[in-house]
C-alpha cells in the first residue's frame, strides 16, 4: 500500500509473506485508517473525509503523448527568451502527472523536483504555470503534441 502527498514518491509499507486472509485483513485495515472509509463502501475519485486520504481514481489516458516546455524571461545567465524543452526527466514526470491529473481532475497542483537545476517547482496544470518554490518566480508552461 502507498499513500502520500501527490508528485512525491510517497510513502509505503511492505509486511509479508502473508497468507492470503491475513494480508487482505491488514490492507482493509490500513485503508480504513489512510481513507476513513470501510474497503467495500470504497468510490474512487470522491472527496475525502477530513483529514484522510483521497482514494484515486485509474484512468488510462488513452491521447497522444506530449512534450512540456517551459517560458523563460530575463535569464540571468544570458538565455535569450522563449519557449525552452523540459529536461527528459522532468518532462516524463510532469507527463505523467497530467495522466493522472485527466483521471482525478482535484490533482490539478503538483510539485516536481529537478535534479539538473536543484529546485522544486509547484505546478499547476489548470493554469499552466510552474513556480518555483524557493524564489516565488512564476513562469508559463504548455504541452506540445507533435
Amino acid at each position: 500500500m502507498r499513500w502520500g502527498r501527490t508528485g512525491t514518491s510517497g510513502s509505503s509499507k511492505l509486511v509479508g509473506p502473508k497468507e492470503l486472509e491475513l494480508a487482505l485483513s491488514d490492507f482493509i485495515g490500513a485503508y480504513v485508517g489512510k481513507v476513513g472509509k470501510e474497503w467495500s463502501a470504497r468510490h474512487p475519485g470522491a472527496a475525502p473525509l477530513p483529514g484522510k486520504y483521497q482514494h484515486l481514481r485509474t484512468k488510462k489516458y488513452d491521447g497522444k503523448a506530449g512534450k512540456w516546455q517551459y517560458f523563460l524571461t530575463s535569464d540571468p545567465m544570458g538565455k535569450a527568451d522563449g519557449w525552452y524543452d523540459y529536461d527528459p526527466g522532468n518532462a516524463a514526470e510532469v507527463e505523467k502527472l497530467f495522466h493522472d491529473h485527466h483521471g482525478n481532475p482535484i490533482l490539478s497542483t503538483r510539485f516536481v523536483h529537478s535534479d539538473t537545476s536543484g529546485f522544486t517547482y509547484k505546478v499547476d496544470l489548470e493554469k499552466g504555470m510552474q513556480t518555483n518554490v524557493t524564489s516565488g518566480r512564476a513562469r508559463p508552461i504548455r504541452r506540445v503534441v507533435d
